[in-house]
């Protein structure tokens, strides 16, 4: 099974807090650490444990499965000061 780099960024100039993604039918033979990425049992993942994700961070971890999965957002609130 191959090991994919997934890297996320905020490119606002804003904060984003609770960052939600879809994670329908998301899997992986390694375990994402869940301070990161958390997957619940309703399939929508939360980055950073719903914490903010500043303007331009970086958040990157490793899974391993096969597709590729796109990790595609749903939904944040944004924090502009």
């Amino acid at each position: 099974m191959p090991e994919l780099s997934v890297n996320i960024t905020n490119n606002c100039a804003c904060v984003h807090k609770n960052v939600k993604l879809d994670c329908t039918n998301f899997h992986s033979y390694e375990g994402v650490d869940p301070l990161i990425l958390s997957v619940p049992i309703d399939e929508i993942c939360l980055l950073k444990n719903g914490n903010d994700f500043v303007a331009f961070e970086i958040v990157k971890f490793l899974y391993a499965w096969e597709p590729q999965f796109p990790f595609t957002p749903i939904s944040s609130q944004v924090l502009c000061p």
